[in-house]
């Protein structure tokens, strides 16, 4: 709810964003559909974060995700 948020994209099924607030920036990925996405994230350091809500893993530059999965990462 705090800081800036940038422009909501939607690709194949899958809507994402980030969130900045100071030296913290969020991703946010969530497969809205049934099939398996690719995702690939902005340039940077990413590490998953939400693993108790069912964050996915990120790989190397992106992450794959099933059908409603979702990834939460924050830059490194």
């Amino acid at each position: 709810r705090h800081g800036d948020m940038d422009e909501i994209r939607a690709e194949g099924g899958v809507i994402r964003f980030t969130r900045s607030a100071g030296t913290e920036t969020i991703f946010c990925a969530f497969n809205l559909s049934e099939d398996l996405q690719r995702v690939v994230l902005p340039e940077g350091a990413w590490e998953r974060i939400g693993t108790e809500l069912g964050s996915q893993t990120v790989e190397g530059n992106g992450v794959t995700l099933g059908g409603w999965q979702m990834c939460l990462a924050r830059r490194v």
